[in-house]
Formats: C-alpha cells, sequence, structure tokens
C-alpha cells in the first residue's frame, strides 16, 4: 500500500468541487466530526489555537491562570496569553508523557480557572482524576486531543474523556490532516452557543 506524502496530497475533481461548493460545507464538517468522537456539537475554526482563544473569551476568562502541561505545542500556551490569561506550566509523568496530577494539584491556586489536559501520542490522559483532583466545578477541563489517535480511539469511542470540551487541531503531523483548521466539540448546549456566539 502506497502512502500519500502530506505535502503531495492526491486530490481530484471531487475534493475541488467540495471547496468550491457552497452551502453548509462546514456545517456538515462540524456535526459529522462531532458525531464521529460522541459530541454532541462541534465547532470549527481556521487554526486550533483560534478555538483556544475564543472557548477562552467566549467563557469570561481573563486574567486568570490556565494549568497546561509543560510538554506541549507552543501554540497552547501562545492561545492562552493571546486570551489574556496566564499559562502555568506543570511537569509531566514519563510513564505517558501527560500531566503529572500530582504536581498539577500543587499548582492549583485561587486564581486557576482552566486546566488544559493534553492527551499525549496516543496516550489519554485520566480526566476524571484531573477533575476529581481540581475538585473546583468553576474550573473548566479543557481537553487536548491533538496528538490523541484515531478519533474513535478513547475509552467507548467517545470525544471527550470527562472534559468540558475537547480541541482538535489539523495542521502537519496531526492524525486527521487538512493543512490547517481545527474543531472544538462539547456536550454542552450552553458552552456550545457561547463558543458560537
Amino acid at each position: 500500500m502506497a502512502m500519500i506524502p502530506p505535502y503531495q496530497p492526491n486530490l481530484d475533481w471531487h475534493e475541488l468541487l467540495a471547496v468550491l461548493r457552497p452551502g453548509a460545507g462546514r456545517s456538515e464538517f462540524e456535526s459529522a466530526l462531532a458525531a464521529r468522537v460522541g459530541a454532541r456539537y462541534g465547532i470549527a475554526f481556521a487554526y486550533g489555537r483560534s478555538g483556544i482563544v475564543a472557548a477562552c473569551r467566549a467563557l469570561g476568562l481573563t486574567q486568570a491562570e490556565v494549568i497546561i502541561p509543560a510538554f506541549t505545542c507552543h501554540v497552547v500556551a501562545e492561545a492562552v496569553v493571546v486570551s489574556g490569561n496566564r499559562p502555568v506550566f506543570v511537569d509531566i509523568d514519563l510513564a505517558d508523557y501527560n500531566m503529572d496530577i500530582s504536581a498539577m494539584k500543587d499548582a492549583l491556586t485561587s486564581q486557576t480557572r482552566a486546566i488544559i489536559a493534553t492527551h499525549m501520542h496516543g496516550y489519554p490522559t485520566d480526566v476524571e482524576a484531573i477533575r476529581a483532583t481540581a475538585g473546583d466545578d468553576r474550573i473548566l477541563i479543557i481537553e487536548d486531543s491533538a496528538l490523541l489517535g484515531p478519533l474513535n480511539s478513547r475509552p467507548g469511542g467517545t470525544g471527550l474523556c470527562g472534559g468540558d470540551m475537547a480541541f482538535f487541531s489539523f495542521g502537519h503531523g496531526k492524525h486527521l490532516y487538512t493543512v490547517k483548521g481545527g474543531v472544538i466539540v462539547t456536550n454542552s448546549a450552553d458552552l456550545y452557543e457561547k463558543i458560537k456566539a
């Protein structure tokens, strides 16, 4: 079986028509991806980082601490800063390169308003343990699923492992490659409406 080089995709007239087709292509993609990962709602963005910024702004997070793992893509920290918040880096667990939950516990303060739980290289992070350790319903759990693996690789094939929302990005090196772009998925109608607005 031949592989498709990432910078030489095998495109034909079907793909050209899909790009040029007016109408609901974006909403169809959002709905299809959300359904694929077991979430109710999807919101597409030009870049994955744009989704993080939009989510933070829509949810009123400003001048807050957002906990992120020290081993993550630099654009995650950049998006936190651009949204008017402060990233707080915590160490990782060398067993799976995901956030060390005991280090996360030590980083929690009264200013913490969100935790970005990154799933690294196909290893799902324990979102339920993160939520239980945070112990505060005001702290939003955002799952970074860009490097989780195939879209149905989570336990039960769901898009959310217990977080309030998850985001996927589709740049080079990601499991679903669309040159650029990203999608936020959530099961919360309230979060969906706020981010969409």
